[in-house]
């Protein structure tokens, strides 16, 4: 029945006790609690320091702080600060969510837990692990400052630094940035973006890239800004690139102003003078709309003032014109026009 009250508010329980009065440091041991407030440590051994009003614990330890919980083998409590300092097998657990870390702080008034080593964070719908940063533990805000990944059903969101809203789903990344989609196989990349799942929307920009992979080549589209929408699933329905657009793969290169994809019917349509190249063949129009199927180029439709070039083996070249032209492709090459 060992206790010694610090303060009105600090009480430390035990069965046994060693004080050294030169040094100030009690040493307290079997059934071990430290209340402070709403927060209750309890742990097998612990040495306060008077001086430096410090506790610590070297063999396991178990903070209870409102809904949070907390375990780890080592750990330190400034009771001046209200700081807790952990490390080795640092385990939070929350109701709707549980932390894993190697190097943790945790503020009792605040409730802001601080990463400083590999964590993880894993709730029902999303997880997160990251390297160094910061979590909210009541407003659910979290900022991740390096090596920082988020996964929220099929997608998945890295950069090297993030702003997240866990209960809403708004982000933010800066530098670097990765959105990928493993069901629709695309991924944004870009220095800034931001996402807002309950508005089903995200964009990128600044060295804005968009890749579409399919079974044998990468389709990359660059413009200055990307916009993407999503299903009721979360995954990427339709995508929208704006202004100075390029795109590359090994059997089709194309400039234009502005750009949409539509995943329901797998087309692409080019907007405002675009020009298109598919071997040896240049083509020009208004718009143009790109029809793909099992992952390849299937047809495509210019529309009004359409316009095709092709050099032939005289090292002369072919020119057709047409309103309106549509033409259809084999194993990813153009080989009818009508």
């Amino acid at each position: 029945n060992v206790h010694i009250q610090i303060s009105d508010t600090l009480n430390l329980f035990g069965d046994s006790l060693n004080y050294d009065g030169n040094t100030r440091i009690a040493k307290i041991w079997s059934n071990v609690r430290l209340i402070d407030n709403e927060t209750t440590l309890t742990s097998d051994t612990l040495s306060y320091d008077r001086t430096t009003e410090v506790a610590n614990y070297l063999y396991w330890g178990k903070i209870v702080n409102d809904k949070n919980v907390l375990v780890s083998k080592h750990g330190y409590y400034h009771t001046q600060t209200k700081d807790f300092y952990f490390q080795n097998k640092v385990i939070l657990i929350n109701p709707d969510y549980v932390m894993h870390s190697d190097t943790m702080m945790y503020n009792t008034v605040s409730r802001i837990t601080y990463f400083y080593g590999p964590s993880t964070i894993k709730g029902k719908e999303d997880s997160i692990y990251c390297e160094n940063g910061w979590y909210n533990t009541l407003t659910d805000v979290s900022r991740f400052r390096k090596n920082g990944w988020i996964y929220h059903l099929d997608q998945v969101l890295t950069a090297d630094s993030m702003y997240y809203e866990r209960t809403n789903g708004y982000g933010q990344a800066f530098m670097h940035a990765m959105l990928i989609d493993t069901v629709q196989k695309m991924t944004l990349t870009g220095n800034y973006g931001e996402i807002r799942r309950k508005k089903g929307f995200a964009f990128m920009t600044d060295s804005a890239v968009i890749q579409l992979r399919d079974k044998k080549d990468t389709l990359f589209m660059h413009s200055d800004t990307i916009y993407a929408t999503f299903d009721t699933n979360q995954n990427i329905k339709n995508v929208r690139c704006f202004y100075k657009v390029k795109f590359f793969r090994h059997d089709l290169q194309g400039v234009c102003d502005s750009m949409s994809y539509h995943g329901i019917d797998s087309t692409m349509y080019l907007y405002h003078n675009p020009v298109m190249w598919s071997a040896k063949n240049q083509l020009t129009s208004d718009s143009i709309k790109l029809t793909m199927l099992n992952s390849q180029i299937d047809s495509m439709v210019l529309y009004n003032s359409a316009f095709i070039i092709s050099k032939d083996d005289t090292n002369k070249y072919n020119q057709g014109k047409g309103r309106d032209m549509v033409g259809f492709f084999k194993n990813n090459e153009l080989f009818k026009i009508k």
